[in-house]
């Protein structure tokens, strides 16, 4: 239904498909036109379900599955059974995709096989099992053994022993959570946690190099029809010229090859691709006046009318009046667009409302404001303000990510051990809040924390009544 509309959406009369489906369906940047499959989308949302199952063991649906399916077993590696349901095998179906995105978190590191387990992710080979340093090794060795259990993090005088620089980089940038069980998490996003978007990438990659591995040959025209997309015309006139290159009209050549007879009427030889090369360049080479390297879309457009119009209504065309008539569309185009950019403009400098505004603490309280600072400075001033015996203290700052995932824990993954930390943070202070504000925000606040990047140093003044902390000074890291 989807390629008759694209075709042709006239009623009871079927349209020759130039291009079939799954190239369609193809992005973009690889000659497509972005469409969606449906059936891959359909394998992301199952995987979605998957991960649900797995990411959240006490929620109904992984309760009640457990209770039928994997009682004894765990859900990434039961199999489908004797007499499997539709929706248990259409959940199956949606974790085979997951497995492939899925990534080994360390906890407190007592199920993660150093050696044996692939926990470390590779940009290059995906993820793997760390580098072997040493001639000998322990096979058995888990990852618990180098954690650090006092500081909560990757013990370094361990990895040294034990593990290349590159992985010993990684894993610094990765620390344990060493509060709970190792579990899994989502690889290709940077939250670690599942999306639909990504879900959907990951099964049309899959499914596009078995079914159309020609996509990935080089070379290929796939770069002029990403840049077909970005030429200053009309839609409609973009995909005309992407037809052109992808050989999707109704031209004698293309007519004969499907077995429809049609008159050869002398076309040109040359390559297609070479001359929609040469038109997309033609405003980097300054040919002509200014307005003829943009023009050339609508000249096309306007030939192609004109021979419809010769062809089928016998209607001579005047070479003059093509011409005129592109070069007045393409006028009339840029003043269009000229006006909707004056109007944009306009309105970005309009005073947006409802904008926050910096309010005072409430009697008692302390404002902390940081600024373009990171986790450490978070902890610093969190034990600071413990170490003062300072009750009552909202720390503001431009966190959005970090302090979101304060809130949300459960929606951020990669930032656990960083949860954890602010956590054990705010525990030391009698009445602590987090606040996310933005920059404007920050500048009445009541107690600054500014981190002096150059120097490597971060100083912090005490305001309103409080006495100055000439001790309060720490290397920022």
């Amino acid at each position: 239904m989807l390629v008759a509309f694209w075709w042709g959406t006239e009623d009871h009369h079927r349209k020759i498909h130039w291009v079939f489906w799954e190239r369609l369906c193809l992005p973009i940047d690889q000659g497509g036109m972005g469409f969606r499959d449906l059936e891959v989308f359909n394998q992301a949302m199952l995987a979605k379900q998957a991960w649900k199952v797995l990411s959240s063991p006490d929620c109904f649906l992984a309760s009640l599955l457990k209770s039928r399916c994997f009682l004894d077993g765990e859900f990434l590696y039961v199999s489908l059974g004797a007499r499997p349901s539709y929706a248990w095998c259409s959940l199956l179906y949606g974790r085979e995709l997951l497995m492939k995105g899925l990534r080994h978190k360390v906890g407190n590191g007592r199920q993660t096989r150093v050696w044996l387990d692939k926990w470390i992710a590779d940009l290059v080979e995906g993820l793997r099992a760390p580098w072997i340093k040493n001639a000998t090794f322990d096979v058995n060795l888990r990852a618990s053994a180098l954690i650090d259990l006092s500081t909560r993090k990757w013990n370094e005088g361990a990895l040294n022993e034990v593990f290349v620089p590159s992985d010993i980089e990684y894993l610094l940038r990765n620390q344990p959570v060493v509060s709970k069980e190792d579990f899994k998490v989502w690889n290709l996003t940077r939250s670690d946690q599942f999306s639909m978007k990504s879900a959907y990438q990951l099964a049309f990659s899959e499914k596009t190099k078995v079914t159309q591995p020609e996509t990935f040959n080089q070379p290929s025209v796939n770069s002029l029809k990403e840049k077909v997309w970005k030429v200053p015309t009309l839609p409609k006139i973009r995909v005309f010229v992407w037809k052109v290159l992808n050989g999707a009209l109704p031209v004698a050549d293309l007519l004969e090859s499907r077995g429809i007879p049609y008159p050869r009427l002398g076309f040109h030889e040359n390559s297609i691709s070479e001359n929609i090369s040469y038109l997309l360049h033609l405003r980097q080479d300054r040919v002509g006046d200014s307005s003829s390297p943009r023009m050339w879309s609508w000249l096309l457009w306007v030939i192609w009318k004109a021979r419809n119009e010769l062809l089928f209504k016998s209607i001579m065309p005047n070479p003059s009046n093509i011409l005129l008539r592109a070069k007045q569309e393409t006028e009339e185009w840029f003043e269009a667009q000229t006006v909707k950019e004056n109007l944009q403009l306009q309105l970005q400098f309009k005073p947006k409302k409802g904008k926050a505004r910096w309010k005072p603490p409430l009697p008692g309280w302390t404002m902390c404001s940081l600024d373009d600072a990171k986790l450490v400075v978070v902890l610093w001033s969190l034990e600071s303000m413990g170490s003062q015996r300072i009750s009552n203290v909202v720390v503001a700052g431009e966190f959005a990510e970090l302090f979101g995932a304060v809130e949300r824990s459960q929606a951020w993954p990669s930032f656990l051990h960083q949860i954890e930390e602010i956590k054990r943070g705010k525990d030391s202070i009698d009445g602590c809040q987090l606040l996310r504000v933005e920059r404007e925000v920050n500048k009445g606040a009541t107690f600054i924390a500014q981190s002096v990047t150059k120097l490597g140093l971060m100083r912090s003044y005490v305001q309103n009544g409080h006495p100055p902390c000439s001790g309060w000074v720490a290397e920022a890291v």
